[in-house]
Order: C-alpha cells, then structure tokens, then sequence
C-alpha cells in the first residue's frame, strides 16, 4: 500500500537508515529491507526488540550496533 512504497521512498533517499528500536512484523521492517536492498547503511541500537536482534543476527545487512 501507500505506506510501504513511502517507505521505500524513506530508505532509499538517505544516505544511511538510523533505526532505534523496531519489532520484525512492522512497517519500520519493509524500510530497513528497502534500505539493505539499496545497500545502505544501517545503524540499528542494540535492544530488547525482534527487529533489532533480527538485523543484528544476519550477516544479510550492513550494520552498525549503537
């Protein structure tokens, strides 16, 4: 829908994606797989959330832990 073809939008205008805390089934997911598509960085906190410990378990995104 409308909000994931924004979030492409998001991801691939940056430079890099800053994400502090998200869950896997989200739409904050679909930003940060539009951003590892368009090989962005990607700095991710390191917390407590499913999204978070998805994205810095797999070797699949390039990541910076914060």
């Amino acid at each position: 829908g409308r909000f994931v073809a924004r979030n492409q939008i998001i991801a691939e205008l940056g430079k890099f994606l800053i994400v502090p805390q998200f869950e896997v089934k989200s739409g904050t997911r679909h930003t940060v797989d539009f951003a590892q598509r368009a090989n962005k960085l990607i700095v991710v906190q390191n917390a407590d959330y499913s999204g978070n410990k998805f994205v810095l378990g797999s070797s699949r995104y390039r990541t910076v832990a914060k």
